[in-house]
């Protein structure tokens, strides 16, 4: 399935990469409302950074439901976020605002600036003019913010 069906990028599965679609137990994490949980005991969405992957994962129990993948750059102080995934069998729940969400307060913490290459990111940033501070002022003409 395409990015939110628009990037175009696809999946193999429901939307996803066969190797992220199985089911697998996952350790406990720090969910959505910043308490710590163990995913696969829950139906909470819980979102967390997965730097090998270059990607935020969101988990509901022990199902990976959806993922932004990023990129560092400059020296790790710009991260471009590039592709939003939510599969087909979560749609519909809100989930990749809260991918959208998360990536962004992280950034915001870790001090990054945010170039956001995936139309979903772009989208949500233009309904949340809150967060477009995070965008360098000299690249905001770039993503029409």
């Amino acid at each position: 399935m395409p990015c939110r069906r628009r990037c175009g990028k696809t999946g193999v599965r429901a939307g996803m990469p066969r190797s992220l679609s199985r089911r697998r137990s996952a350790p406990p994490f720090i969910g959505i409302g910043g308490s710590l949980v163990d995913s696969a005991k829950t139906d909470e969405p819980v979102v967390t950074d997965n730097p090998s992957a270059s990607r935020y994962e969101l988990r509901v129990g022990e199902e990976l439901a959806g993922f932004v993948e990023y990129k560092l750059g400059h020296h790790d102080s710009v991260i471009s976020l590039v592709h939003t995934q939510v599969d087909d069998a979560f749609q519909g729940k809100g989930l990749a605002a809260h991918l959208a969400r998360y990536s962004l307060d992280d950034a915001r913490e870790r001090g990054l600036a945010v170039l956001p290459f995936c139309p979903y990111i772009n989208s949500w940033i233009k309904k949340h003019p809150e967060y477009a501070d995070l965008v360098p002022a000299d690249r905001r003409a770039d993503f029409g913010l």
